[in-house]
């Protein structure tokens, strides 16, 4: 590093102090959880746990969409979720 690279980050050593607390979130709070979507792609039980849990890939996916259901299944949660935003939506306004 030359003087004015040095210089110039030990002028911004307490901006990056206050940009650690934001990372800390960012880090826990919301990249933690996305290992959690292993389970997904296992045969998880209980007692064995997330990492020793069998492999099974992509067979909890063909059991799913296999079921002639999970289209109505899809459809009455989108249906769900747009009576959900219409009602739901205004309706705290108006009482405001």
């Amino acid at each position: 590093m030359g003087t004015s690279a040095s210089r110039r980050f030990k002028q911004n050593v307490p901006l990056l102090w206050m940009f650690i607390p934001g990372a800390m979130f960012y880090l826990l709070i919301k990249y933690t959880p996305m290992a959690g979507l292993v389970i997904a792609f296992k045969d998880y039980n209980l007692h064995d746990g997330i990492v020793r849990s069998p492999w099974v890939g992509l067979d909890n996916f063909r059991l799913i969409f296999s079921n002639p259901l999970t289209t109505d299944i899809i459809l009455n949660t989108l249906w769900l979720s747009l009576l959900r935003l219409v009602v739901g939506f205004p309706f705290p306004i108006l009482l405001a």
